[in-house]
Formats: C-alpha cells, structure tokens, sequence
C-alpha cells in the first residue's frame, strides 16, 4: 500500500466480520515502513501491537502549554456552551501565567497546583500580590497572581481584578470547566515527545467517551500536531459513525479528510454502521446484516449495486468488498 498517494478508507462491518484483525495488518505494514502511526482505540485491541513496533499505549494526555484557543476550548466542553467568548478570554489569562509561573517553580501535583491557581484568579480582587503566603501551607496562589500581573501588564492586571469582582460566576465556570478536563484525563505541561506508534486508549474511562470533550480536543491536537511533522502517518478513528453523531466532532473529522491527505496523512474510519463520512473515503465493507445499511453501501458500486447489497450479509469473517465509484467492486480475503 503506498500511503502518500492512498485514499482515505472507511472499514464497515458487524462486529465478528474481522474489520479490527484487517486495520491492524494495514497498521503493520505503515510501522515497517517508519510511518508514523496514531490509534484512538474505543475498545482496547491496539496496545500490543503498539508495544510490538516500539511505541505506547494509554490514555489521552493533553500538554495545556501548547493547546491552540479551538482546542483548550474543545477540551474544557466550552464548545458546547453557548457564548463561551468572555469564558474563554479568562482561560487564555489563566494558562498563560500559569504556564509562566510553570516555567519559574516545579510543580509536582498538577491537578493541586492548578486548583490552586483557579482560586486566586477567582479571588484576584480580595487578594494581596504581595503576600508570600496566603494560607500557611504553599505559596502558589500568590506566586501565580504575580506572575499573571508580570504577564499581561499593570493595566489589563486590574482591569481583570475588576471583572473578577463583577463576572466572578463566569470566571468561576471557566475554571471548573477547566478542572474538570483535567480530573478526567492525563494532562501534563508539555507534551514529552511521542512515540511513531502512539495508541490513545479512550475506552479506559467511560466518561470520557460519553462526553466526548476531550476526544474533540485531543483529536483537533493531533490532528495539527500531524500536520505540523510534516511526515507520512495514519490515522485511525474507532466507532467512527457514532463520533460523527455530534456535530462537532464531525466538523473535525470533516474537515480531517479533506486537508490531510496532501500532508501525506491518511485517515481510516472504523465503524459497524456507515455514516456521512463515506462520501470522502474509499469503502472496505465486511459482512452487513442490516438490509438498510447494506443498500446504503451497495449504492456507492454504481457498476453492480444489486449484488453487492446481496453479497455483503453472505460474507464470511475476513472477507470483505471494497466498493470504489470509479472501478467494478472487488472481493478481498484478509
């Protein structure tokens, strides 16, 4: 398979139709030829494979340093909040001193540090910069007020202590939006240097894949970092169809297929059901059972839809149809 001039591949099928044993063949083949490789992994089928080619598996780890303002908005959830923009300009405040005063002292705790750092921005009015401690135990409240003055200025400083004391429920929210994606995923500062054979298990937390925040987040991370490598890579997106059901992440993987493939970066969709996304991948389609989605498959084979959509609930586990407008469907044995 040559990868920088491949399509993108959409892989439907029940579950037992072998969609997972044909993406990891297509996966070994990338890591012999020093691809790099990417897996959001719903299910938990990847982390051998990984470890086999030198890379990692585990949960989503998000460096708050280097998130663009779409992602840390992604990640926190307040892409889903109507009007977020005065939400978002005091997150922006946040982690930029914060990861100021990050480069100045060691944190150790981050999740503690970073509650401790979004009291003192709620309570920027009440507090005195210029105390060393503030309650006997630590010292990073008053260390982060001072290194959000040295950030953003004398001016903006008491302009936002003004708008903590009027805005104080907004700011507050910002906060606990932010915590919350922190309490639920690994994140860290800075991202440490990823492995060319990187699996993201997301199903180690249900709530994660429920809410489905910080898979956005993550994924738009990725996404840019991909691009940013400028080196050939695949991606690959499990329980594709039921992603696309929210309206943003479908944005995201939208917008995925249509720029990633002239930065020599393939995407494969996996997925029981179709979905929209197949207009802009080449289908690989194991046994469907389902008459509806069948039909749906089929009609992507102009040549011979009718016996496509009589083929796909007769095939066997590791047999599959790979449907392409432009050429007379093929039977394929994995």
């Amino acid at each position: 398979m040559k990868y920088s001039v491949s399509p993108h591949l959409s892989v439907i099928g029940m579950t037992g139709a072998g969609k997972t044993t044909l993406v990891k063949l297509l996966l070994e083949q990338a890591a012999r030829k020093k691809l790099n490789v990417v897996v959001f992994d719903m299910h938990g089928e990847y982390s051998e494979l990984a470890q086999r080619f030198g890379g990692v598996a585990g949960p989503p780890k998000i460096p708050l340093c280097e998130l663009s303002d779409q992602e840390l908005l992604a990640v926190t959830g307040l892409l889903r909040v109507q009007s977020p923009i005065r939400m978002m300009r005091y997150l922006r405040f946040f982690v930029r001193a914060f990861c100021a005063l990050a480069k100045k002292i060691e944190i150790r705790d981050l999740p503690a540090a970073l509650q401790r750092a979004a009291d003192a921005m709620i309570m920027l009015d009440s507090i005195n910069p210029s105390v060393k401690t503030l309650d006997g135990r630590d010292s990073i409240m008053a260390e982060f007020v001072n290194t959000l003055k040295e950030e953003i200025g004398g001016t903006m400083y008491n302009s936002l202590k003004e708008m903590a004391r009027k805005d104080e429920e907004r700011m507050a929210a910002a906060m606990m939006y932010l915590l919350w994606a922190a309490s639920v995923m690994q994140m860290e500062l800075y991202e440490g240097g990823r492995p060319p054979f990187y699996v993201i298990n997301m199903f180690e937390s249900k709530e994660l894949f429920m809410t489905s925040d910080v898979m956005m987040g993550t994924l738009s991370y990725i996404i840019r970092k991909l691009v940013e490598m400028r080196e050939e890579a695949v991606l690959v997106i499990e329980e594709a169809a039921k992603l696309m059901e929210d309206e943003t992440m479908a944005r995201i993987i939208y917008m995925a297929l249509a720029q990633m493939r002239k930065f020599g970066i393939i995407v494969i969709l996996i997925s029981q059901k179709p979905g929209d996304y197949i207009a802009n991948t080449r289908i690989i389609a194991g046994r469907v059972q389902n008459v509806a989605w069948a039909r749906e498959l089929a009609s992507l084979a102009p040549q011979m839809p009718g016996e496509v959509a009589r083929l796909l609930p007769q095939l066997s586990r590791g047999q599959f149809v790979y449907i392409d407008g432009d050429v007379v469907p093929l039977l394929v044995a994995v």
